[in-house]
């Protein structure tokens, strides 16, 4: 490309510590570091009053020099030169300020070039200029740093310039309540080496005008360097008054990545003009953003445009007025994978998600997208810089041009896979063309009754074409009822106002998945000709297998309750007999302390599966009175589960549980023996899978009753038959779930019944061993719960369990076994 300027002789002769000699031209300031003018300390205001245009300035100074006056220099036949300079080594961390303090506008007649940090062959790095209350009269160069001899007969305004393969990383200009009367042109980082352009930036605020062309760049290369993560940002009252071209990143050779443009407040392009998140020449533009949320521009929209492949930009557009054409990218060759997104505002042309022109060969426009988010519509989606966004549609989308998915011009070519995709209402557009996929989606912040994309004709094309297997809907949450009609259950996808809708056949099924949880259905037909409308039949909806998974989390909390119950009536019990006699007399009599602790494993098949790991403990005091053994224990139980679903849903969480036990076992001389137990506390769960996740804490309850008989077997051997009664329930709650649903959980009541037997063998004075069998039937253990109010897939306990056991006793100490 070509810079216009009214400069055309500089010639300079550099050495290091020596001066520049300049030919038509006037060196007004060189603000020197490192080894042009080493070790000055740092430079206080710098004024110019009484300057002339043939005298040779040196401003000595450290890393930040300010000018705040201008008289005195005023012939626009000359120029004016103002740098921190360095030859053959980096230059880092310069700032120049220029502000009008003593007038409101300080005024710089003559053409001028201001450079944060300049270095022949090395880096240009986090060099600053900023300019505030300014009027430049003519033509205005301002480099935020710049590395190499800038001898050419432009005029431009940078944030860093490098020569000679330097980098050009994180450098700044900064405009505010200036004015350009002249051509300018405002960069953030440049090279004409093959050095890289990273990480620039160009903001321009206040009231700051351009009265003629002017050119903006976040970064630029018109070497072989790449040119990424540059940014401009425009707002405030910010005028554009001639013809303007914006780059969030420009190459001449090479990538264009990651770049960033972003327009806002009132902003006001006044002559036709462009803007680029990404563009190159003879490369590619990859990622680059064009972001628009106020203002009015005339001209047209790039989030990426390149000679050679436009790949995964987008452009972003929340509010203003646009006048032109819009592409989420552009290209000859190939155009694949871009966005535009629109959440509000108004735009007067066509935007196309995917544009490729090739005049010769073969032109890809594939699986770009056009993504419309009307009114109360919310839109999540994860933008180029890896960040999550968040788009709230304003309402009252206004496209007077056509949505058109992907297009290319050339004798052959592809436009395929690209999309139309409708959030929410109140979405007005001349036409839509060239699409896949006509996708809408619908949410719990509609109203039955609502119309989403109205089509009012545009270019004589009144009629829009939809056929039935481009259709797609994705219904995540019930719409609210009509304002006008609280029975009516549809939706208007598409009104033509001017036209028909063709194409499309007899009336047509569609599933309905209601966020990732419910499912029903729905109907798609044409009515009257000019409205193709969608159908809820939301009251017969259900619960899909996904759902499931959500309840499981109550099956592996039931399990943790009743495993303690197990625990408390086995190896607790025994631990309180050794303690309070009922074994090995341990002062018999007394209320004596006992504790307790064990681990298990459990898999319950629920039509999927939920593999349960856990450990138990209990404390408390045990007192044997004669043939009666009592107690109270603190019982506490922690696990943590994996579920996981026939259809590859996995989940998994914890689970604690803490509470009381009352306890009683009385035991008769013939070997007959009868217990009991009461036991209450709280149990909390938590859930997390790949798509959601909740917390739950519910109180339980229970009793446990049994009896059986020691028989001797033989005199160091006894077996123990027995047979008890569980019952547990765990009150309901209610959640609301990371995904917004509402989950209302029913108590779970389990119902047991146990029988079986365990044969002791004393293998010495202080050891024993013992083996036991036991059938268990579960006779309940339903985990029943309501999604948005619709029942959930039942897992269940209810059926048969073996239980074996083993295991060795051994009596240690007077109080420990």
């Amino acid at each position: 490309m070509r810079f216009l300027s009214k400069i055309r002789e500089r010639q300079f002769a550099k050495k290091c510590g020596g001066t520049y000699n300049l030919s038509r031209a006037v060196l007004a300031g060189v603000l020197a570091a490192g080894c042009l003018m080493p070790g000055f300390a740092e430079a206080a205001s710098f004024d110019m009053t009484g300057g002339q245009e043939n005298t040779h300035y040196t401003i000595s100074g450290g890393n930040t020099a300010t000018i705040t006056n201008f008289d005195g220099i005023n012939d626009p036949e000359e120029f004016v030169e103002i740098f921190w300079a360095n030859e053959g080594a980096s230059v880092e961390g310069c700032t120049i300020n220029v502000k009008g303090v003593n007038s409101p506008n300080m005024t710089i007649n003559p053409d001028i070039i201001i450079r944060g940090g300049y270095v022949d062959n090395g880096d240009a790095e986090s060099n600053t200029v900023n300019i505030s209350n300014v009027t430049f009269g003519n033509s205005a160069e301002i480099y935020g740093g710049c590395s190499g001899d800038p001898d050419s007969d432009e005029t431009y305004s940078y944030g860093g310039r490098t020569i000679n393969n330097g980098t050009v990383t994180g450098n700044t200009v900064t405009i505010k309540d200036t004015t350009f009367k002249d051509y300018a042109a405002i960069l953030g980082g440049y090279t004409s080496g093959d050095g890289n352009v990273t990480g620039n930036t160009v903001e321009i605020i206040g009231n700051t005008t351009f009265e003629e062309y002017s050119e903006i760049y976040g970064g630029y290369t018109s070497g072989d360097g790449t040119v990424t993560g540059n940014i401009v940002e425009i707002s405030g009252n910010t005028k554009f008054k001639g013809y303007s071209n914006i780059y969030g990143g420009y190459s001449s050779n090479d990538t264009v990545t990651g770049n960033i443009v972003e327009i806002s407040g009132n902003t006001k392009f006044e002559r036709y003009s462009a803007i680029y998140g990404g563009c190159s020449e003879s490369g590619d533009a990859d990622g680059n953003i064009v972001s628009i949320s106020g203002g009015e521009f005339n001209g047209y929209v790039a989030g990426g445009s390149a000679y050679g492949r436009a790949y995964k930009n987008i452009v972003n557009i929340s509010g203003g007025t646009i006048t032109g054409e819009v592409y989420g990218g552009r290209a000859p060759g190939t155009a694949n994978d871009n966005s535009v997104i629109i959440s509000g505002g108004t735009i007067n042309g066509h935007v196309y998600g995917g544009y490729a022109d090739a005049n010769s060969g073969p032109a890809k426009a594939n699986n770009n997208k056009v993504i419309l988010v009307g009114d109360k519509a919310i839109y999540k989606f994860i933008d180029t810089q890896g960040a999550e966004q968040t788009l709230n549609g304003s309402g009252n989308i206004n496209i007077n041009g056509a949505v058109v998915g992907g297009f290319f011009i050339s004798p052959s070519g592809t436009a395929s896979g690209n999309e139309i995709h409708v959030y929410g209402s109140k979405i007005n557009v001349g036409n839509i063309a060239n699409f896949d996929k006509l996708h809408f989606f619908i949410d719990d912040q509609m109203r039955f009754g609502e119309t989403m994309l109205t089509i009012n004709g545009v270019n004589n094309y009144s009629n829009v074409y939809i056929p039935n297997e481009k259709l797609a809907v994705t219904v995540s949450g019930k719409p609210n009822p009509s304002v006008t009609n609280t029975t009516d259950n549809t939706i208007t996808l598409v009104h033509t106002s001017n036209g028909n809708i063709t194409g499309f056949g007899d009336a047509t099924s569609v599933p309905v998945e209601i966020g990732r949880l419910l499912t029903g259905t729905g109907t798609v037909a044409v009515e009257n000709d000019n409205k193709l409308v969608l159908t809820l039949n939301v009251e017969k909806s259900t619960v899909n297998e996904n759902g499931k998974s959500l309840v499981e989390t109550r099956a592996a909390a039931a399990f943790v309750v009743n495993n303690m119950s197990d625990f408390m009536l086995g190896t607790g019990m025994e631990q309180a007999k050794a303690a309070a006699g009922g074994v090995a007399p341990i002062d018999a009599g007394t209320m004596a302390p006992f504790a307790a602790i064990g681990g298990s494993n459990m898999r319950y098949t629920t039509g999927s599966y939920v593999d349960v790991n856990g450990w138990n403990g209990a404390v408390g005091f045990a007192k044997q009175a004669d043939k009666l053994l009592f107690g109270v224990a603190v019982e506490h139980g922690r696990g943590n589960y994996d579920s996981y679903l026939d259809n590859g849903v996995h989940a998994s969480g914890d689970i604690k549980s803490t509470g009381g036990v009352i306890f009683g076992e009385y035991k008769l001389d013939n070997g007959v023996h009868y217990d009991a137990a009461l036991r209450a506390g709280r149990v909390k769960s938590d859930y997390s899978s790949t798509a959601t996740s909740y917390d739950e804490s519910s109180a339980y309850y229970g009793f446990s009753l049994g009896g059986g008989k020691e028989l001797t077997v033989s005199d160091k051997a006894t077996l123990d038959v027995y047979g008890r009664y569980y019952f547990s329930h765990t009150n309901g709650s209610d959640v609301s779930i990371a995904t917004g649903e509402e989950i209302d959980f029913d108590a779970v009541n389990s119902h047991r019944l146990r029988i079986g037997g365990r044969y002791t063998t004393t293998l010495t004075e202080k050891s024993k061993a013992y083996a036991g069998l036991a059938w268990q039937y579960e006779f309940g253990g339903d985990a029943k719960a309501a999604i948005n109010g619709y029942s959930a897939p039942t897992p269940s306990l209810q059926g048969h369990s073996a239980i074996v056991e083993a295991g060795y006793k051994l009596n240690a100490g007077k109080n420990l076994t």
